[in-house]
């Protein structure tokens, strides 16, 4: 049952992928090693279980539903675990976490993205969903 869910989690973001162009499966090892780093210091105990490539991105599926996605040159730029709370956050800026610490209590972390135009979107287990500038400004919050 376990290989079915990520089996079918994969397929659902292969086709997630296919808005952007051409989907298709490649090996954890021809990632950029900025990728492969991110993932063996802050996943380290967490099996890869898929990895797709895509216009400009990468979307690494680990065993546990997380998902990490890198554009071509490695660097991160979606941490999702598919609604549960991201097990580590240890990758993100000390400052954004004491802003969201400071401002939503004990609310974790379900996703945290960052922005092309700099700053960060945040998804939290209390059903807000906060945007920050470069500063780690709030600059909207949302229910979800």
């Amino acid at each position: 049952m376990k290989y079915l869910t990520i089996f079918i989690l994969s397929t659902f973001i292969a086709f997630g992928f296919g808005e952007r162009g051409l989907v298709y499966p490649i090996s954890y090892k021809v990632l950029p090693d900025k990728s492969i780093k991110f993932i063996d210091t802050y996943f380290p105990d967490l099996e890869v279980a898929n990895v797709f490539s895509s216009k400009g991105r990468y979307k690494v599926v680990l065993k546990g539903n997380i998902i990490v996605e890198f554009l071509f040159v490695g660097d991160w730029v979606r941490v999702s675990a598919n609604g549960a709370v991201i097990p580590t956050t240890a990758f993100i800026d000390t400052n954004l976490k004491n802003v969201i610490n400071k401002n939503y209590g004990d609310a974790s972390i379900l996703s945290i993205s960052k922005l092309s135009a700099g700053g960060y979107r945040v998804r939290l287990n209390n059903n807000i969903e906060v945007t920050f500038d470069n500063n780690e400004n709030i600059i909207k919050e949302r229910t979800i």
